[in-house]
């Protein structure tokens, strides 16, 4: 490769103390079939080998750009690395992840036939210590994605290839004071400036690791940070929760922790009624995709009850948001590839 040529595109990875992945992590990224990018690494004040590794690669590929100081955290150092990138697009990349060999190649392919989209994501298969691979989708299309938004993120964060005009002409960043959702919080104002979508295909295989940032970073902090996303999207509904309200939204925005929360399906049944009536006066999320989505929600909550064999689901029989959820399922597995 022409190394004086410009880079179309710019991946980028923030690498903080992650020795035992970062070998076969830089790896899958110098071995793209796409061959047109650099890569730029931001060594986050790291104290184990990984700046050596990295300075390893480095001697090896002229692709690499690196970007070493003392700890800042992520958003501020995905920032940096933004800001110093040359590409077209930007591709996000995490420091114990493995990207598939044709990852950049389809997602440049699909940007190029593609002006209105601003970011795309891809599957993932989560894998890792004590835990059964699996496989992680999330929809294609920006109607779907834009509902999913009302919960939590619609993309696997190290999957995102981003237009980098759409970031520049819109001033977006990464806001510094998410430090545990700071993608949500960019995605919930990219879907008011561009078009989103995923494909619809494994091209990153996701590590679950006990130094993952989901698994370490405090819930109450979390909860904090994503109730002022979510509460952002309801007020464009005319809904002001309660506090209650906010820690129910916030449980069921994710299967993992309903199936540990006791909810009160009839409770919820209302709630979820109320998010309904109030878009049918506003339309601010497809009608379709958003009861489609939130019959799942309920159904999820639904299951778990009749796991424990809470007797309360007999009275949830006739709420419609459970037909909804089992059409759906059903409607699912029919056109499942």
């Amino acid at each position: 490769m022409d190394v004086s040529k410009t880079p179309l595109i710019s991946v980028v990875m923030s690498v903080f103390n992650t020795e035992m992945y970062l070998n076969k992590s830089i790896e899958s990224i110098l071995k793209q079939s796409y061959k047109n990018f650099e890569f730029i690494i931001i060594d986050d004040g790291s104290t184990d080998s990984s700046l050596s590794i990295i300075l390893n690669y480095m001697k090896k590929d002229k692709r690499m750009v690196l970007i070493s100081r003392e700890n800042k955290g992520l958003p501020y150092s995905l920032n940096e690395g933004i800001d110093k990138s040359k590409g077209k697009y930007i591709a996000r990349m995490d420091a114990d992840d493995i990207s598939l060999s044709t990852r950049l190649a389809e997602q440049i392919e699909f940007m190029e036939k593609n002006n209105e989209i601003g970011i795309v994501g891809t599957w993932i298969e989560i894998f890792g210590n004590n835990i059964s691979n699996k496989i992680s989708k999330h929809p294609k299309y920006h109607n779907e994605l834009n509902v999913r938004l009302l919960f939590s993120v619609c993309f696997a964060h190290p999957t995102v290839m981003i237009r980098k005009k759409v970031i520049d002409d819109y001033k977006l960043r990464y806001n510094e004071e998410y430090v545990i959702a700071q993608d949500y919080e960019l995605w919930s104002r990219m879907e008011k400036v561009t078009r989103m979508a995923n494909i619809q295909k494994v091209l990153l295989l996701y590590r679950i690791s006990n130094t993952s940032i989901t698994n370490t970073k405090r819930v109450e902090l979390r909860y904090e940070l994503m109730s002022k996303i979510f509460n952002k999207v309801l007020q464009k509904l005319n809904i002001q929760n309660t506090e209650e309200e906010n820690k129910l939204h916030f449980t069921i925005g994710l299967n993992e922790r309903i199936s540990k929360e006791n909810i009160d399906l009839l409770v919820l049944n209302i709630y979820l009624s109320k998010i309904i009536k109030a878009n049918e006066k506003i339309k601010y999320f497809d009608e379709k995709f958003l009861r489609e989505f939130l019959g799942k929600k309920f159904l999820v909550v639904f299951y778990f009850q009749v796991k424990r064999k809470n007797y309360q689901f007999f009275k949830a029989l006739s709420s419609l948001h459970l037909y909804h959820g089992l059409v759906n399922i059903i409607k699912d597995k029919l056109f499942e590839k």
